[in-house]
């Protein structure tokens, strides 16, 4: 996997925040307004919405004790070629786990629009208590990216999206 230059323009929120919803409509808000004034701003909304979903993995499945501040970090960086969103968050073996069963579940597929109609269809046709587990290969799918995720000796969960051609 080839990686950016650690010269790759870029910017980064390091934040104390607690597991709420809300706070991630105002990251996503914050993280498309940075994208436009430093990558092209066609691209800002799909940045937005990569790291949209990420953020709400991270709320979703993160180690959040009991609504007490914890620090999420969201970092974007790349060119005209490829950009990287990252989310950083509190998590734990249990969660990783999981996260890793959908991305190599999502692996198993040809392509990943053939994973995401697949997870339609089983939408479809599941109890409606089930949680709909579509963030991730909606990212894959409508932000055209790869997903990489790696758990922290710290427990902190880091998944990586790729938008572009940087890795494929």
């Amino acid at each position: 996997m080839t990686s950016l230059p650690p010269n790759a323009p870029g910017f980064s929120f390091k934040t104390r925040v607690t597991n709420s919803w809300a706070n991630i409509e105002l990251l996503r808000q914050a993280v498309i307004a940075s994208a436009r004034a430093v990558f092209d701003g066609d691209m800002s909304v799909a940045i937005g919405m990569v790291a949209s979903e990420l953020m709400e993995n991270a709320i979703k499945y993160g180690k959040w004790e009991g609504g007490s501040l914890q620090t999420m970090r969201v970092a974007v960086r790349g060119h005209e070629e490829a950009i990287e969103v990252v989310v950083e968050a509190p998590s734990s073996p249990a969660a990783a786990e999981l996260l890793h069963a959908h991305l190599r579940w999502m692996s198993t597929f040809p392509t990943v629009d053939d994973a995401y109609q697949a997870r339609i269809i089983e939408l479809a046709t599941a109890p409606s208590d089930r949680r709909s587990s579509m963030g991730l290969v909606r990212i894959a799918v409508e932000g055209r990216c790869t997903l990489h995720a790696n758990l922290g000796a710290d427990d902190t969960l880091v998944v990586r999206a790729v938008i572009g051609a940087l890795d494929r």
